[in-house]
């Protein structure tokens, strides 16, 4: 049994988990305009700007998607990563429930 401060720590991983997971799975499935509005960028700095507005992410998200491997734009990533997903909402609502 998890004490009270481990809860609220594997909550929070969880919580981080999830901000980048649904980013990610955001990006995939407009990758054609993320890989666009990249490509359009004159640095990192102006496409992580660019992956935000597009995608109305925060910062952090918009690294994750612009340092993701785009090799892996497959429907079975996407289909992995929404069961990521739900996986950690069911986990997360197990422990702060």
């Amino acid at each position: 049994m998890l004490n009270p401060d481990e809860v609220e720590i594997a909550a929070e991983t969880i919580r981080r988990q999830l901000h980048i997971r649904t980013a990610l799975l955001t990006s995939l499935a407009r990758s054609d305009e993320v890989l666009a509005v990249i490509k359009g960028c004159r640095d990192q700095d102006e496409a992580t700007r660019a992956v935000q507005d597009l995608l109305g992410l925060e910062k952090i998200q918009a690294h994750a998607v612009l340092f993701q491997q785009w090799v892996g734009l497959t429907s079975q990533r996407a289909e992995g990563l929404s069961a990521e997903i739900e996986a950690d909402r069911r986990e997360l609502a197990s422990l702060t429930n």
